[in-house]
């Protein structure tokens, strides 16, 4: 999974505004930054809570950070400022805590709310994140043991909900790329199975051709559900292709786990077979 981390050059502090997908990383406390015009927000450090103080000089504690432990003691949260849900105002992300050896690092978001003159914390904590202006979406990726897997939030009126989830699957000697697409109100709105990109472009999911697979054993049964209870009488054979809709992982089983799969022969049939019934291709 490509993943471009942006840089902004732009300094807040003095007043200007970054442009729209850009982060500036403020790695000492306290800083000043413009939230809007002619509105400017200092977040400080006093011990272990991060406060911050609002126009007005009115004080808003935003929350007590844990003391970080070992390799990690002594080191400094790191806050980010970015326009995240694309309202044209500027939001304030601080670091609340680091995984998998530095590879991850949580932060959470507090976005500016111009009508009531504070800052308010977006429900879902971000791990690495990466804001695109032309798409207006901000991605959270983390890493779990060989695997990425991340969300990209859209912004409607202003509101950040999550429109993509996407998981890293073992297949063979390849990855593949699982998504579920989501609309504002939370529901499914499709699946999607996505092969390796071939180049270091993001790869487009939504316009993306859904991955193929072979059957590589003699008799693979295919099942009404993800659940060896649900086996039906149908089957496919060594040799036959089919289309990858759905994933379903096994608990337990690095990489194992179910697929439902389309296969086109005199009609279509929309089954579920364990992947251990697959090779690439």
């Amino acid at each position: 999974m490509k993943k471009t981390m942006l840089a902004a050059s732009l300094c807040l502090a003095s007043g200007l505004a970054l442009a729209e997908g850009e982060l500036q990383e403020q790695a000492t406390f306290p800083f000043t930054t413009v939230v809007a015009p002619s509105t400017k927000v200092t977040i400080e450090l006093d011990k272990n809570t991060v406060k911050a103080t609002l126009p007005g000089w009115d004080e808003q504690v935003l929350f007590d950070i844990e003391p970080l432990e070992g390799e990690e003691a002594g080191r400094y949260p790191v806050a980010q400022v970015g326009d995240f849900n694309f309202d044209e105002m500027q939001d304030i992300a601080i670091q609340d805590g680091i995984g998998y050896g530095g590879v991850n690092v949580f932060y959470r978001v507090f976005l500016w709310d111009d009508k009531a003159n504070k800052l308010k914390e977006f429900a879902t904590p971000v791990s690495n994140p990466v804001l695109d202006g032309e798409k207006q979406t901000l991605v959270s990726a983390q890493r779990s043991g060989p695997l990425w897997y991340s969300t990209e939030f859209r912004a409607e009126k202003g509101k950040l909900y999550a429109a993509m989830d996407t998981e890293m699957i073992p297949f063979g000697d390849a990855v593949l790329d699982y998504v579920v697409f989501k609309n504002a109100a939370g529901k499914v709105t499709g699946t999607k199975i996505v092969g390796e990109s071939s180049d270091d472009q993001a790869v487009d999911y939504a316009k993306a051709a859904s991955a193929t697979a072979t059957i590589q054993v003699d008799k693979a049964p295919l099942y009404d559900k993800p659940d060896s209870a649900a086996k039906t009488k149908m089957y496919v054979i060594k040799g036959d292709k089919v289309t990858l809709l759905d994933w379903k992982a096994k608990e337990g089983g690095f990489g194992e786990g179910w697929f439902l799969i389309r296969y086109q022969g005199k009609k279509v049939i929309e089954k579920w077979l364990e992947s251990s019934s697959l090779s690439q291709g």
